[in-house]
């Protein structure tokens, strides 16, 4: 097995999970083997409720109902671990009270905790899978959501407006987040869910890891410093921003959040303690730099990182 796994990563990915991977009791080999493993096996599919006033067990009967078999996610409160059935097959997901979508991917929106009322601006939007799940929270308020490619906001302009509050007033602007930004007032919320190179979604995605080249997390992570430090410029004084990846690459994910703060002092990074105390069930996946990290081999999700970003000064 060990053998198959191996000829199935190319070998520089595997080489940099041994250097970056390991920790105390598992050596780095061993835990990119791990890796490796889980970006070969079927990921489960997870839907998300729409609704927040959906009653979820009976929703859960609905879909048993129509042989579709759930579990509640780990993390995510709205999170539905399928087991068993065709969720095509679903009228909930057809009618859009239910969406497919990654567990982890949940939590990234969970993070951010929009305020009834506030401005919110998503950078790299599409599809709008997050963006609706952020309107839903929001209630009311501006969401303007952006993206570069305007094949995917014409994915997003079709996907995200049953979802969307009567309350909640939408924009969705074209632009290149990597350049100066077109915005006259700040937001409360940011969102900066950067395009990375998916390394925490190859078993979803395996086609990445042969198209994936070692000098891309290079050119990614320029791409996305420039994209957080445009994106701080326009976070409130009492705001805050969530820069999410779904890349297991110290490149991409911790390196760029530290470039860019040496840079910005006024600007940290939320505390452990802080964000166990407001996301008490996300407690086990944040690490001792506050940083939220998930990975396939262990909570069987994608893996994804996330950073939330305040001013120093901000109570």
């Amino acid at each position: 097995m060990l053998a198959s796994v191996r000829r199935a990563t190319p070998a520089w990915l595997l080489e940099r999970w041994t250097k970056n991977f390991a920790q105390a009791g598992l050596a780095g080999d061993d835990v990119a083997m791990r890796l490796a493993w889980a970006s070969t096996q079927v990921p489960p599919t997870v839907l998300r409720v729409v609704d927040l006033a959906e009653d979820i067990p009976r929703l859960r009967e609905e879909l048993a109902a129509v042989g579709i078999n759930t579990r509640p996610g780990e993390f995510s409160r709205r999170a539905l671990v399928v087991g068993s059935g065709n969720v095509q097959a679903s009228h909930a997901l057809r009618q859009g009270r239910l969406v497919i979508q990654d567990e982890a991917s949940q939590l990234v929106a969970d993070l951010l905790a929009p305020q009834v009322g506030c401005r919110v601006l998503d950078l790299c939007a599409a599809p709008g899978i997050k963006a609706g799940q952020i309107a839903q929270a929001l209630g009311s308020g501006t969401l303007v959501t952006c993206d570069l490619s305007a094949s995917r906001l014409c994915t997003m302009a079709r996907l995200l407006p049953p979802w969307l509050p009567k309350e909640v007033q939408w924009l969705a602007i074209r632009l290149d987040a990597t350049q100066a930004l077109p915005f006259r007032c700040p937001f409360e919320r940011v969102l900066l869910d950067a395009p990375c190179s998916g390394t925490g979604t190859l078993a979803r995605n395996p086609e990445i890891k042969w198209r994936l080249q070692p000098a891309d997390l290079t050119r990614l992570a320029e791409a996305q410093v420039k994209m957080l430090k445009n994106a701080l410029g326009f976070l409130s004084g009492a705001g805050r921003l969530v820069y999410a990846t779904c890349s297991l690459e110290p490149e991409e994910n911790e390196r760029v959040v530290e470039r860019v703060l040496e840079e910005s002092p006024e600007y940290r990074v939320v505390s452990p303690a802080e964000l166990k105390s407001e996301h008490p069930a996300l407690s086990s996946l944040f690490d001792p730099q506050g940083y939220l990290r998930t990975r396939p081999d262990l909570q069987r999700v994608d893996g994804f990182f996330a950073a939330m970003i305040v001013r120093k000064n901000q109570c």
